[in-house]
């Protein structure tokens, strides 16, 4: 593709549109945020999993026993329409504690590959470091540099010795007239899944659509369920920590995750499956229990945090999230009527960006023409038969769903011209997003960190070959992508 069908592609010259009318998400009937009389901030304890999606018993999902999350989602506010940025890890989470997406604050791609976050952004934890709050990290950094991020201690280890570590923290924090900030970060449940696992749990589980109802397909969901289980006990150490420490009453406590599951069409795709997180947060005598329908992003994670600990951003307007505390008050039903996600990096450059009301989704493919990225564990579990048959065809430049008469995404009507007032309305606000943003995707392919633009496409030929008669992909693993890792 050269610059100028670059251009046309995503259609660098259209004018910003208005407001694109949508069935609006309810929030509670009644206001969720009570008012917080204490006299001091609250202690903020975030616990975010690798790969989860909503993938727990409290959003319904058969088959799945987390026990400890479910008795937590009873005494919390469950948000039913959280989206995450990206379906890949270190962009999410970055923004989540940023309030920035990751075109914006600069991790387009894993910390592991080279990016990392831009020295002149105000993360969460050292706002809230310099307002007086102890903050700890546990775990998966969100930054190449910790302390430059605001943690004042940098813990790392299994997803046990996590645990012990975050539960000393809180123990020795009970008696502190000084806030804490507590990130705790595990592993779980991120591919490998275990190999000893109730094979019979897979007959429970509803599988999602976009997987086959194949014995692999089932498999692999029972094994994932089995990982669940056993991180849902270790989540448990965290309350019980609290309730140990007496400080239960005055802590926020929140359980959330950065993407969805490591399975075909979730993980590393804009679709929903790969975008849609869950969120519990409890706040005793200040947080009322119910569901929260609002249509919400954890780019909002930040602001909303900041304002509930009563935290000025130096500089509010170069937010990309939004404080929802006003839906929770009751004042508004919504703080947003979009959201927006993106991919650039991950295994493999794939990069696409996305907006998503509460009826339409709408996804513009920069490197069209491709399928969309698999697990490579994923590939091993379902087979690569399976694999080339359902998930080898190549994507569109653009894709528009109609999500309330087709929820699954998967019938794409962008040439559809019924929908094309719709299709041309969502183009021209997404550009208009990535312009206000100065996303550099919009001057052509993103480069690695190391300046070579293409070296993922290479990455991208050594796991696909095109079958030039039908115009599909066929998957080929390379040797050292075959094992399990």
């Amino acid at each position: 593709m050269n610059r100028r069908e670059f251009l046309r592609m995503v259609g660098i010259g259209a004018a910003a549109a208005g407001g694109l009318s949508s069935r609006e998400a309810r929030a509670a009937d009644k206001p969720l945020f009570q008012g917080n009389d204490a006299q001091r901030p609250p202690n903020i304890v975030v616990v975010l999993w690798h790969d989860l999606g909503d993938w727990l018993g409290c959003y319904g999902r058969s088959g799945i026993s987390s026990p400890n999350l479910d008795a937590l989602a009873a005494q919390s506010v469950l948000f039913g329409n959280y989206f995450s940025v990206a379906p890949t890890c270190g962009p999410s989470r970055s923004s989540a504690m940023t309030g920035l997406y990751p075109h914006t604050n600069g991790v387009m791609g894993q910390l592991n590959r080279g990016f990392t976050c831009h020295l002149d952004i105000h993360p969460l934890p050292r706002l809230l470091g310099d307002a007086g709050y102890a903050t700890h990290l546990v775990g998966v950094t969100d930054s190449t540099d910790p302390k430059w991020f605001g943690y004042q201690s940098y813990h790392k280890g299994n997803d046990d010795q996590k645990m012990d570590t975050a539960a000393r923290i809180i123990s020795e924090h009970g008696q502190s007239k000084q806030p804490l900030f507590l990130m705790l970060t595990t592993w779980s449940v991120h591919r490998s899944y275990p190999d000893e696992f109730d094979g019979s749990v897979g007959d429970r589980i509803t599988l999602p659509p976009h997987l086959p109802d194949i014995p692999a397909a089932r498999r692999d969901m029972a094994s994932f369920a089995e990982y669940v289980h056993q991180a849902d006990a270790q989540f448990g150490r965290v309350v019980e920590a609290l309730d140990k420490a007496g400080m239960t009453d005055n802590t926020l406590l929140i359980f959330t995750t950065d993407h969805g599951p490591g399975i075909p069409r979730a993980k590393m795709t804009l679709y929903d499956p790969g975008l849609r997180i869950a969120m519990l947060m409890r706040w005793p005598g200040v947080l009322t229990p119910g569901r929260c329908d609002a249509l919400l992003s954890n780019v909002d994670l930040a602001p909303t945090l900041l304002e509930w600990a009563g935290v000025q951003h130096p500089a509010p307007q170069t937010l990309d999230g939004r404080s929802f505390v006003p839906v929770l008050t009751g004042q508004t039903p919504q703080v947003r009527d979009v959201i927006f996600a993106e991919q650039s990096y991950h295994a493999l450059y794939d990069p696409g960006r996305t907006i998503r009301t509460q009826r339409y989704k709408y996804i513009l493919n920069f490197e069209p023409h491709v399928p969309f990225t698999v697990e490579p564990q994923a590939v091993h579990r379902y087979g690569k038969d399976v694999i080339n048959e359902l998930y080898s065809a190549p994507a569109a430049v653009e894709e528009l769903y109609d999500l309330a008469e087709d929820p699954h995404e998967f019938r794409n009507v962008a040439a559809d011209p019924h929908y094309d007032q719709i299709r041309r309305s969502l183009h021209q606000r997404l550009i208009a997003q990535m312009q206000k943003g100065d996303d550099p995707l919009l001057h052509g392919p993103v480069p690695n960190p190391d300046g070579n633009e293409i070296s993922q496409r290479k990455h991208f030929d050594k796991v696909w070959s095109r079958d030039e008669a039908t115009g599909l992909f066929h998957v080929d693993l390379p040797p050292d992508w075959e094992k399990e890792s």
